[in-house]
């Protein structure tokens, strides 16, 4: 089961990704150690919005999010029914 996840850095941005073992990502994201943005902007809160069967299926539906507005993702963010959280 492959996610897609939302992470609110400390700026007030808004990261995407995906990933297959979600406790991991966030562990290595929270100690700045998975991707560069993550790194330079920490991360404070991870949120799963969406769970797909594939890689495939969730790089495509990491591709369309990443293309939403701030404003979009921001809707996705509040009223998502969230599966999974990690908090700072």
């Amino acid at each position: 089961m492959w996610c897609v996840y939302l992470i609110w850095c400390a700026n007030n941005s808004l990261y995407c990704g995906i990933t297959n073992h979600v406790a991991r990502r966030w562990r290595a994201h929270s100690l700045g150690k998975a991707a560069r943005y993550t790194k330079m902007h920490r991360a404070m809160e991870m949120r799963v919005v969406a769970c797909c069967l594939t890689r495939s299926e969730a790089s495509q539906l990491e591709h369309a999010l990443k293309q939403k507005t701030r404003t979009e993702k921001l809707a996705i963010w509040n009223s998502a029914k969230v599966q999974a959280a990690f908090v700072e």
